[in-house]
């Protein structure tokens, strides 16, 4: 789900893997995108196992930052997790708010920081919550024993 028309349009062009699906949308509709998806067969579930972001928080309003990250925490399964990398450079505008903003609705359960990369990146890897009741605009969760066997390993490239 990329935002910016140019560049989801210059990605559908270049990507060929038919696995891959980019869209012209915002991240905060994802629960309708995965929904309308899954409707049509191309996708096997409502649900994402993993969800990987690099949208940059730091520059968002509060009520847009919560409005995705709620969105994204009904989208993934409960084993699921939730990958999200932040350039170094932008998070000096709000670094803590935005680690705060993602422990609301994930636990963080490892925080690394990627040097090799240019800008260098803070990457969290998060654990889904058990949703137990929704309530209006509101959300109750239960903590999920995090096991790292579970979960997607990050890994840098060279």
């Amino acid at each position: 789900i990329e935002n910016n028309e140019v560049f989801a349009s210059a990605l559908k062009e270049s990507m060929t893997d038919d696995r891959l699906i980019i869209l012209h949308d915002s991240a905060e509709n994802i629960q309708e995108i995965l929904a309308e998806y899954y409707k049509s067969g191309r996708i096997p579930s409502q649900k994402a196992t993993h969800i990987i972001s690099g949208i940059p928080f730091s520059m968002f309003p509060s009520e847009l930052k919560n409005k995705i990250l709620k969105a994204t925490t009904l989208s993934i399964k409960p084993e699921g997790s939730f990958i999200v990398y932040q350039f170094l450079i932008s998070m000096s505008y709000g670094k803590k708010d935005i680690k705060r903003k993602i422990r609301e609705y994930f636990d963080v359960f490892r925080s690394v920081i990627e040097l090799r990369n240019v800008p260098p990146l803070r990457i969290y890897e998060c654990k889904a919550r058990t949703i137990i009741k929704p309530q209006k605009d509101k959300l109750i969760t239960k903590n999920i024993p995090l096991e790292n066997k579970d979960l997607p390993q990050i890994r840098a490239s060279n």
